[in-house]
């Protein structure tokens, strides 16, 4: 999926004196001076996801994508969540996505696993930034070797588009900043090599192609 921020509307229960709250997402890919810099996070967890895109069309409203994930905690607890995201264009220009989520049980992935074309594998691990509410999420890409790969991803929610980009949680021999953070800071970019980029460093690192039909043969 394509995006250097999005604006997200979280799944959340609306009541009389609470209603739904936009977050902001920025996106950051990095090189890994030292794997160890991982065993310094507060948790993690291996997550596997199927998905069904779902594109625009002159018969529906908006695109969007239908996705299970599957998420592995330390001590052996199995989770897993149905989450339907919808595409809009915000008024600013920048993707906005609705999204909804519920939990459901290994049936429904396992149905959408074999309806899906591709199958994501991730290790998560989570870094909390002192002195806020945030934590950085940061997936990396088992090597089929006992290891990961040396570039990761990076991601954190912000409470408004104005809000600086936080301190990344470890030191990085290389770092691609959010295309929108690139062009404030007037760096003239190719938003089209930006995108082609990533999408190959996303696609090569974390999904496999289907048919699923083992489902959880995965890359660990």
């Amino acid at each position: 999926m394509r995006r250097f921020y999005s604006t997200a509307l979280e799944s959340v229960e609306v009541t009389k004196d609470k209603a739904i709250e936009t977050e902001l997402e920025y996106i950051v890919w990095a090189k890994l001076t030292d794997f160890k810099d991982l065993h310094k996070a507060s948790r993690a967890v291996k997550q596997e996801q199927v998905s069904m895109l779902l594109p625009k069309t002159d018969k529906n409203l908006v695109g969007g994508v239908l996705r299970v994930r599957k998420t592995v905690e330390a001590n052996g607890e199995v989770d897993y969540t149905l989450t339907i995201k919808q595409k809009h264009s915000g008024g600013d220009g920048q993707p906005l996505n609705t999204e909804a989520n519920v939990k459901v049980d290994e049936n429904v992935y396992l149905q959408v696993a074999g309806i899906a074309e591709s199958l994501v594998v991730k290790h998560r691990y989570y870094y909390p930034i002192e002195g806020t509410d945030l934590e950085w999420e940061v997936d990396a890409a088992p090597d089929n070797e006992g290891g990961y790969h040396e570039w990761v991803r990076l991601e954190v929610e912000v409470p408004n588009k104005d809000y600086k980009l936080p301190e990344l949680p470890f030191p990085t021999e290389e770092v691609i900043l959010p295309l929108v953070i690139q062009e404030a800071s007037g760096v003239e970019v190719d938003r089209e090599a930006y995108f082609t980029r990533t999408d190959a460093m996303f696609k090569q690192l974390f999904e496999y192609e289907g048919p699923l039909v083992r489902y959880i043969d995965t890359k660990e």
